[in-house]
């Protein structure tokens, strides 16, 4: 490496001349230009025992739109279902229930809603804390206080008003639908 210093002397009107560059240094077995393309994929070793680099290409096919399938999605899992009966019926109102079932193996929360035209006498939950219940119009929509546990039951019981039929419009738990 060549150091080089500029250096102006008084009263010398000459231009000085600027010595040209040595060339870059070099490792010993490097070498510059371009390089190789480097695989991604493990190497296999040579007789000598050192890996070696391979190029590597993957033909993909052309895609036909007309015979590959659409991307599907899975349906989401059910972790809190629901299932809908009448316990009692009297001439003017009705006891329902929708019976909470966990499928999985650890405790879930849970939504009730229920669509019904009559007017909700009362609801409660057989031996779990109490949900809370939030009225819109003819929308009745219970949410669990606590999770439901593991694997386990729970009956949401309610007393309505008998207004038309015998049972909600509509009964989902957690957005699925009540069987």
């Amino acid at each position: 490496m060549a150091i080089l210093i500029l250096r102006s002397v008084p009263g010398r009107s000459e231009p000085s001349t600027l010595l040209s560059p040595e060339p870059a240094f070099t490792l010993p077995g490097v070498t510059s230009g371009p390089q190789i393309p480097v695989s991604l994929l493990p190497s296999t070793p040579t007789d000598s025992g050192s890996p070696t680099l391979e190029k590597t290409t993957k033909t993909v096919p052309p895609r036909d739109p007309t015979s590959d399938p659409q991307p599907t999605t899975a349906p989401a899992a059910v972790t809190v279902s629901g299932t809908y009966r009448i316990l009692n019926s009297y001439p003017d109102a009705f006891i329902g229930e929708v019976l909470l079932r966990n499928h999985t193996g650890t405790g879930r929360s849970w939504t009730v809603t229920l669509n019904y035209p009559g007017a909700l006498v009362t609801s409660w939950l057989e031996s779990l804390p109490q949900p809370t219940l939030v009225q819109r119009g003819t929308s009745y929509t219970w949410t669990s206080s606590v999770p439901l546990a593991a694997g386990s039951t729970g009956s949401l019981r309610f007393h309505f008003k008998l207004s038309g039929s015998a049972g909600p419009e509509n009964c989902a738990v957690n957005g699925s639908a009540c069987s």
